[in-house]
């Protein structure tokens, strides 16, 4: 027995000498990884169980599945090199998409884009940037920054309308995928899964179709992932009064941009958030109290200005357009519960159909891990909050429209990047698919 104890620890020693001496000759070719795919781990153990059951040492079979990592063919070793670049390029793609229409700009497009442009310069005949009109009546369907921002692009760059509101398209796209892109990063993704998510962004259809069109969805979309950046750091922290102060900065940001319904989604999916990770009495924190004051203290500063101006009939339009009309439209206009299970799919195409190779029966077995380790790991638990409370209330007023699931896509895209290569290869794999995706827009 001595001698055969002795003998297993010869080979233990021999096995993990050869292992360390291989990955020392091999570490240059060798691909960083976060996680090993299950047919390596599978095809280790296996081997290991066969040829040497009993003498091979936990240890040793640990750094056999740490180490024995296929090497990272090219198109993986560029993308890793590209995702150090990953904001740069991104913008770059993005603006070759959309920077045509500032260049060349076209006629407005009936309807929306001729309305929006009244609304703007009705604004500077008036001289006053925080009551809207349209044809000489109240216009309350959105709020005022949006055409305060185009006034400042068309202040400080030398041109003229309609190159304004095609600058402003331009601009706000580069916001929007530049939040999806930080949002990853500051959730604690890798770069290589930030960028793949800001190629799936940039390269879906509608994006592309919208970012060519003058609306404020993008605009409204960048500020609402920006307030959910600062509400997870914020969440995350024992006293994030700078955080959370910043993230309700950002909701009152898109409140003025498009309503208050950018109140109530940061605001559930944070509910959400806390309670599933457990830290529910977190949402009465002092921090979160005085960072909810100040998104007061900015809607009701705006609304006290308009009061006190005389404008009493435009805030009851607001009202009317931003929040009765919007739960309870007309009951032509109500559109059934189930509407968003039907247009979301469509407005993540393409990606929409590698979500169908996604080994979903091995997620929902690693449900009860997830479960077990909700308080460390919270990125993704943050994300699918977003996309939960989202959907929610947008499926429970009585307005919809394709467009109001904008701020679905930065963490739907990230998740996709983070689960998707898995299911279809390497991130690799999901990057050059984006790229030839985005050059084909482009072309279009």
């Amino acid at each position: 027995k001595t001698k055969n104890d002795n003998d297993n620890n010869a080979e233990d020693t021999d096995n993990e000498e050869n292992i360390n001496a291989e990955h020392t000759q091999e570490s240059h070719s060798i691909s960083v990884a976060e996680e090993i795919p299950t047919a390596i781990e599978s095809k280790e153990k296996e081997e290991t169980n066969t040829k040497n059951p009993k003498n091979i040492s936990k240890s040793t079979t640990k750094k056999i599945l740490a180490y024995n990592i296929t090497e990272a063919g090219i198109a993986e070793k560029t993308f890793q090199i590209l995702s150090h670049f990953a904001l740069p390029i991104l913008l770059l793609f993005t603006l070759a998409i959309c920077i045509q229409q500032s260049f060349f700009p076209r006629d407005f497009w009936f309807s929306e884009e001729v309305r929006l442009a009244d609304v703007y310069m009705n604004m500077l005949v008036s001289g006053n940037f925080f009551h809207l009109t349209l044809n000489g009546a109240p216009f309350g369907e959105v709020g005022p920054l949006y055409f305060i921002c185009i006034w400042a692009i068309d202040n400080i760059l030398p041109i003229s309308m309609p190159q304004a509101f095609f600058w402003a398209s331009t601009l706000f796209a580069l916001l929007y995928v530049g939040t999806t892109w930080l949002l990853a990063r500051a959730l604690g993704f890798s770069k290589q899964i930030a960028f793949a998510a800001g190629l799936i962004c940039l390269s879906t259809f509608f994006f592309v179709g919208l970012s060519n069109y003058t609306r404020m969805d993008l605009f409204y979309t960048a500020c609402i992932t920006l307030s959910l950046l600062c509400f997870y750091r914020g969440w995350n922290k024992s006293n994030g009064f700078i955080w959370l102060s910043i993230a309700f900065i950002f909701m009152a940001a898109a409140t003025l941009i498009s309503g208050p319904f950018a109140i109530i989604m940061p605001i559930f999916a944070g509910f959400l958030f806390l309670l599933w990770s457990g830290k529910l009495r977190r949402i009465n924190g002092g921090d979160g109290l005085l960072g909810f004051s100040l998104l007061l203290l900015i809607i009701f500063g705006w609304l006290a200005y308009l009061y006190f101006n005389g404008q009493d009939e435009y805030i009851e339009v607001l009202i009317q357009s931003q929040i009765i009309q919007t739960i309870f439209p007309k009951p032509a206009d109500i559109m059934p519960i189930w509407f968003y299970a039907i247009a979301l799919p469509l407005i993540f195409l393409p990606w929409t159909i590698l979500i169908l190779f996604v080994d979903w029966w091995k997620r929902i077995k690693d449900i009860p891990q997830i479960f077990k380790s909700r308080k460390e790991n919270t990125s993704s638990a943050w994300l699918v909050c977003i996309i939960i409370s989202s959907l929610t209330v947008l499926s429970l007023v009585g307005d919809k429209l394709p467009v109001y699931l904008m701020p679905i896509l930065p963490p739907l895209s990230i998740l996709s990047a983070n689960v998707l290569p898995n299911a279809t290869g390497t991130l690799a794999d999901i990057g050059l698919s984006s790229s030839l995706i985005t050059g084909g827009n482009m072309i279009l």
